[in-house]
């Protein structure tokens, strides 16, 4: 009798659903996690070498890493650029695939407050506002600047750093500029400067603190929700307002925090302590995002640290900020 094959369709069909349907389990969650995720930008480890080195001669070098510049930016020392009261350098420095270092040596011969800023070492991804060298690299997708605040998707930093040696006071902090007309022409009155500290010693921001929020932040791969507290200044440099956020305790090693989300607080910081309109507030364009180290007013500035990884993630506005801070913290190296 010939065998019925026929009959065998029916479970064959069977075992092939079921196939299907465990590799849909299996793999939904990632495609979930596509979706969410607009893209990411790695701005270190470097896709370039470069080193750039700044002097009382030079105080900016911009020098591409790739989708970002570096500059050792001087910006404090202007009055005395080319003056022999000036002497040493500041050096940003990286290999192709590495990571970033900074280094300092400066002899500073001159009288200035302990609490003056002498320069801001820094990774510059976006549209500076005082201007952008020739050949310092466009914002690409996902996270093209400047955007209007109530169009930012939200945006997850991480930073994986570690500090030398130190004889003067310095932050570690990002640095986002806010405003009304999006060119680099400089900042002045209306425009919001938003500074968001994860490490320093011998310093404090600018201002008073006026508020205390709890944020959700990633610490060496652990989610915590910290007091971050609230900085103004209600008129700094060309009469811009000045915001800045410190965690309870300088941070250290690898931190993921969510930018857009300081930018939001730092909104209803101008909404209830300078009576900002909430239209005026969205209306803001973020031009930049700059991570960096202020570097406090010494004669004798000796300052290292290292970076070795620096990502901007894009998720959809709509995700929720934990489950996008938990998907950086659970991204494989």
């Amino acid at each position: 009798m010939a065998p019925k094959v026929g009959r065998r369709w029916p479970y064959l069909l069977a075992l092939l659903l079921l196939v299907l349907l465990v590799l849909l389990i299996a793999y939904l969650p990632s495609i979930g996690v596509r979706r969410k995720l607009l893209g990411r930008l790695v701005l270190v480890p470097c896709s370039s070498g470069a080193e750039a080195v700044a002097d009382a001669r030079r105080l900016f070098v911009w020098r591409s890493i790739g989708a970002a510049s570096v500059d050792p930016n001087l910006w404090g020392l202007q009055q005395y650029e080319g003056s022999d009261l000036v002497e040493g350098y500041a050096r940003v420095a990286c290999e192709p695939g590495e990571a970033l270092s900074f280094e300092t040596r400066l002899r500073v011969n001159i009288s200035m407050y302990p609490w003056d800023v002498v320069a801001y070492h820094e990774v510059i991804y976006g549209l500076k506002p005082w201007g952008v060298d020739p050949a310092h690299p466009a914002p690409r997708e996902p996270l093209v600047l400047p955007a209007r605040v109530s169009a930012l998707p939200r945006v997850v930093a991480l930073a994986s750093f570690s500090v030398g040696e130190a004889s003067t006071g310095f932050n570690i902090a990002y640095d986002l500029w806010l405003k009304r007309r999006p060119s680099t022409g400089g900042a002045e009155r209306g425009d919001v400067e938003v500074m968001v500290w994860l490490h320093w010693r011998n310093a404090t921001p600018a201002g008073i603190p006026v508020k205390v929020f709890e944020v959700p932040t990633v610490v060496n791969g652990k989610l915590e929700k910290l007091n971050w507290s609230a900085w103004l200044q209600r008129s700094a440099g060309g009469g811009w307002a000045y915001i800045a956020f410190t965690p309870p305790e300088p941070l250290s090693g690898e931190v993921a925090v969510d930018l857009s989300h300081f930018v939001n607080l730092a909104g209803q910081v101008l909404r209830e302590e300078l009576g900002w309109a909430q239209e005026t507030v969205d209306n803001l364009h973020l031009m930049s995002v700059e991570l960096g180290s202020e570097v406090f007013f010494s004669r004798s500035i000796t300052l290292s640290w290292r970076l070795d990884r620096y990502l901007l993630y894009a998720f959809h506005p709509w995700v929720k900020q934990e489950e996008a801070l938990l998907e950086v913290a659970a991204e494989k190296r």
